[in-house]
């Protein structure tokens, strides 16, 4: 058991690693032509979220994550959601704030990640001597000194009708997640929150109605959130706070 802990720490802080050496690393990627639309959003569940990042690294990100053809990204939070659709009859909701652009129509200077060689649920990491590794990833890392907010569509507005949003998370092996929410505010037992606090995906926490609950603790260094609404009446959701503490 020590030897599984140990070889664990060392793969967490690895990966730590790599994400940050590819962070400096695609800073020299040369990409250019495409746009954002102003006030606009897509609302499909992201392949991974990332936090106080800026505009341009988001769309490296898409294109270092293979099947990633398009982002939101939050101007307010400096969030940023891959996307990978399938239907090109696609509708972008109003969201002030928010960006959306497809990358389709974006270039970068050739270089060992671009065209992306990987496959699978993988990131492309650039290596020396013009090689690449094709890194495999689960859910969206929350870094331990930076956490993370997210909430439902158009808050602080009310959230669309029939709206179906999920969201995993991890953070480094040792570590637990903690919800703390600034707002919350549902169709009581229509529309729901619901948080699996373990990586199992086993028996959720489910939330709704107007009252804003006290904090929640993952089971382990990964967490699931899902919500849904009906047909009926809206509210204006959710805004909640991710960070980690150690086990």
């Amino acid at each position: 058991m020590r030897s599984m802990k140990s070889s664990l720490k060392i793969r967490d802080k690895l990966l730590i690693f790599v994400y940050i050496s590819s962070s400096i690393i695609s800073e020299r990627l040369n990409i250019s032509g495409g746009s954002f639309q102003n006030d606009k959003f897509l609302d499909i569940n992201p392949m991974l979220v990332f936090g106080n990042i800026g505009p341009k690294q988001c769309i490296k990100d898409c294109m270092l994550h293979y099947g990633c053809n398009a982002v939101n990204y939050d101007n307010k939070r400096l969030n940023c959601e891959l996307l990978a659709f399938t239907s090109p009859n696609y509708t972008l909701l109003d969201w002030k704030g928010h960006y959306f652009t497809e990358i389709n129509e974006l270039v970068q200077d050739e270089n060992s990640c671009w065209p992306n060689p990987c496959r699978g649920k993988t990131k492309c990491e650039a290596d020396f001597n013009n090689q690449y590794i094709c890194v495999t990833y689960n859910y969206s890392y929350i870094n331990p000194t930076e956490g993370l907010v997210i909430s439902s569509t158009l808050y602080p507005g009310y959230y669309p009708h029939n709206n179906r949003r999920a969201w995993s998370f991890e953070t480094q092996y040792g570590g637990r997640i903690v919800i703390h929410f600034y707002a919350f505010s549902t169709q009581s037992c229509h529309d729901v929150l619901k948080i699996y606090t373990s990586s199992d995906k086993s028996s959720p926490i489910r939330l709704c109605g107007t009252y804003i609950p006290g904090d929640i603790l993952s089971d382990d260094n990964a967490l699931h959130i899902e919500f849904s609404s009906d047909h009926s009446v809206r509210y204006y959701g959710f805004s909640i706070n991710l960070y980690t503490i150690k086990a």
